[in-house]
């Protein structure tokens, strides 16, 4: 067998399998696999409505919750943009969101693989498998650009990581024009390159990798101005949902508390369970990377950070177990975790996985 394509096993297996166990949820529910429905939400309409007609910004009318501005500019464009070709290639627009997702998904832990876990040989496996099915699983294979951010996030990191500072600018400038959070690749790639090494050299890389990253959010802003004419579309639309800052703490227990309160509704309990793993996961992960110290972990550590602590914050109606979907780049910080662990973690994740599946596949989850 050629090397690239024994290279290419290892994350295919994985792929296989979370797919098949997606599909195996969803054969179980009133949403059958072979349909691209079934893979939807109820967010896929808009990037769907951007593919097809671009960014539209109207009063909302009197009977619409919440009261304000309604239309897709709250939502990011490289997604559609990738949708948008496959329509122009004859595919129906509902399978060629799901399709996008599905390659993404894949190339993702392509380059998860090969990039960083590959080296380790079996003791790479794990940490993959945890990627395959790691919080948010199911918003990786759905219509959502979830996998597609987690490509260029981990692109992005993987660039950084050898020394290719305005590369990895770049790709998380594609971050930032796939999903609402991407621009926090700015100061993660800003921060970690200024703690890396002293000299004036860093700094010039850290404002190049930053203003790349925010130049991709700046252009989604742009764009939208010229469809629409208003500058600061995307805020209007997303600040119908209540967004601002708030303490963390109380967001977290908002999410988590129903994990600790009866009466317990099985699989009902997947997002609080989903909150729980990922904070239990952060802290450990951290910990062990504090306790390395390895120059190789601060940039992942901070984007664990950055990436868990943001939602937290902002607080409104956020879907808390949506976002937790972009933590996966932090499979990284367990390369080095002892086996027990990591076979205890995998199994957990697997669990929440399987619960957070249903809800999704019963249109329980947005």
């Amino acid at each position: 067998m050629r090397r690239g394509a024994r290279a290419l096993l290892p994350p295919l297996a994985a792929f296989v399998l979370a797919r098949a166990f997606l599909t195996v949820i969803s054969a179980g529910t009133s949403r059958p696999p072979s349909e691209p429905g079934s893979w939807s939400g109820p967010d896929t309409a808009h990037y769907l409505s951007i593919a097809k007609n671009g960014y539209a910004l109207f009063p909302c009318s009197p009977d619409d919750p919440p009261p304000g501005h309604c239309g897709n500019t709250g939502w990011m464009p490289a997604y559609p943009w990738a949708i948008r070709a496959l329509i122009a290639a004859g595919r129906s627009p509902r399978r060629a969101a799901v399709a996008v997702s599905a390659v993404f998904a894949f190339l993702s832990l392509a380059l998860l693989w090969n990039g960083f876990l590959a080296s380790r040989g079996r003791d790479g496996v794990l940490p993959l498998m945890i990627a395959a099915f790691f919080p948010g699983q199911v918003y990786q294979h759905g219509a959502f650009p979830l996998a597609q951010f987690t490509f260029f996030a981990l692109l992005s990191l993987f660039l950084a990581g050898r020394e290719r500072w305005c590369g990895a600018g770049l790709a998380g400038a594609a971050a930032a024009l796939t999903y609402s959070t991407g621009w926090l690749l700015a100061p993660v790639l800003f921060t970690a390159r200024l703690l890396s090494e002293p000299g004036a050299r860093r700094r010039r890389e850290a404002a190049c990798a930053a203003a790349l990253v925010l130049a991709g959010f700046a252009v989604v802003l742009a764009l939208q101005w010229w469809k629409v004419g208003v500058w600061n579309a995307f805020f209007v639309v997303q600040g119908t949902y209540g967004h601002g800052l708030g303490n963390p703490l109380r967001a977290f227990w908002g999410a988590a508390g129903e994990a600790f309160t009866p009466p317990w509704r099985g699989v009902g309990e997947g997002p609080a369970l989903q909150t729980l793993f990922v904070a239990a996961w952060i802290v450990a992960t951290l910990a062990l990377a504090a306790r390395r110290r390895e120059r190789s972990d601060l940039l992942v550590a901070t984007y664990a950070l950055a990436f868990w602590l943001f939602p937290l914050c902002v607080g409104g109606t956020l879907s808390l177990y949506r976002s937790e979907a972009t933590l996966l780049p932090t499979t990284l910080l367990a390369r080095n975790m002892p086996r027990p662990v990591a076979s205890l973690a995998l199994a957990a994740a697997v669990v929440v996985a399987w619960s957070m599946g249903v809800l999704y596949f019963r249109l329980l989850l947005v």
